[in-house]
Parts: C-alpha cells; structure tokens; sequence
C-alpha cells in the first residue's frame, strides 16, 4: 500500500485535482440518495452495450468514472487521486491535466470493453483515471521519494500486481477491473511522455 503523501512540493496550488475530488465525493452522494446499485445499473460502463455503429453506450465510458460502487471503492481512489495529482496538475497545467484525466478514464474503460466485449457486468470507478495519473508521475517524477522509497519503485510495484492479476483473473466473474487499471497507467506513461518531448527543445 502506497503512504498518504508525497515529499514534492507544488509550484502553484491544484484547482482541477480537489475539484475532481469533489465531483466524484457529490456524484457518489448522489448514488447513496438515488441508491448505489440502481445508480450502477443507470450509468456504470457494460461493454455489451458499446456498439461501434451507433455509439450507444458510449456516454458511460465518462459517467461510470465518477461513479463508485461503495465509500470504501471512493475513500481508497480519492487518496489515489490526492497524493499523486497535484503533481502532475502542476508539471502538464490545469487545462491539460483535465484533459489528460478525461482522456485516461475513456481509455481505460475502452480497454477494459475490449477485454470483456459480451460482459454484462456494469464497472464504475475513478481507478482507470487514477492509474493514468501514477503513468504520468512515474514518467515525470520517479525519484520522489515516500517514506525514503523512490516513487517508481512503488509505481513498478504496483503496475506490476495489477498486470499479474489481470492475467490471472476469471474473465466471467466481477471483481476489481484490473484491465482497465493496466490500460490507463499505459495510457499516462504515453501521454506523458508525449508531453515530455513537446517540452525538450529543438537543436540548432
């Protein structure tokens, strides 16, 4: 399990980050007043229901990352989403760190779709989101240190369990969708190192 913060400070104070954190703190609200499995059922992603033609269901690619299935699932995200964010916020700036997140969560839960294409469980959660943003901090800032312990000895640590239990889940039971964690840390390892190369100069 990862410590509570990090030993890097910011530059300029997150705004994008804690409001993330309060959108997904007001939506799972809404799910406990609307009830959380209804809610689940409403706007959670089902990869049955993606169809490439008509682009139905593709809405819940976006709404299913705000959605959590239990405090537990949002306490354990939204300390993800605290620790690790602020950071990468302050290095790509507020607009883009939007963007990037947004663009994580969709690919992640793309992956998760093409892992599962007839699956008819419904998977909701910030986590694909979050994993891009641990591909993005360990690309831009693998030696910070928790608790004396490079950043990317634990990012390594992690992706590592996450890819070993994915291949080693039951593709038709629910569980925690390990694909699609695999797909959004990959997805901020790329765009981060995107990123990186628009910044290094050009030579003469």
């Amino acid at each position: 399990m990862l410590p509570f913060a990090d030993q890097k400070p910011t530059r300029r104070a997150p705004v994008v980050t804690p409001l993330l954190i309060a959108a997904n703190i007001g939506v799972f609200l809404w799910q406990y007043h609307y009830a959380v499995n209804r809610s689940v059922k409403l706007a959670g992603l089902m990869p049955v229901e993606l169809h490439p033609l008509t682009y139905a269901g593709f809405e819940h690619l976006f709404t299913s990352m705000f959605m959590h299935g239990g405090a537990l699932h949002l306490m354990s995200n939204m300390l993800f989403l605290w620790v690790f964010a602020d950071n990468v916020e302050d290095e790509l700036g507020r607009i883009k760190f939007l963007g990037f997140y947004l663009i994580c969560g969709v690919v992640a839960g793309l992956t998760y779709a093409l892992c599962k294409p007839f699956s008819h469980i419904h998977v909701v959660g910030a986590s694909g989101a979050i994993s891009g943003v641990l591909g993005a901090y360990l690309l831009l800032h693998p030696t910070d240190r928790f608790l004396r312990i490079p950043a990317w000895v634990w990012l390594l640590l992690w992706i590592g369990l996450q890819i070993f239990n994915f291949a080693n889940s039951d593709p038709g039971h629910a569980g925690v969708a390990y694909g699609e964690h695999v797909g959004g840390f990959m997805t901020g390892v790329f765009l981060a190192i995107c990123h990186r190369l628009r910044k290094k100069p050009v030579g003469p």
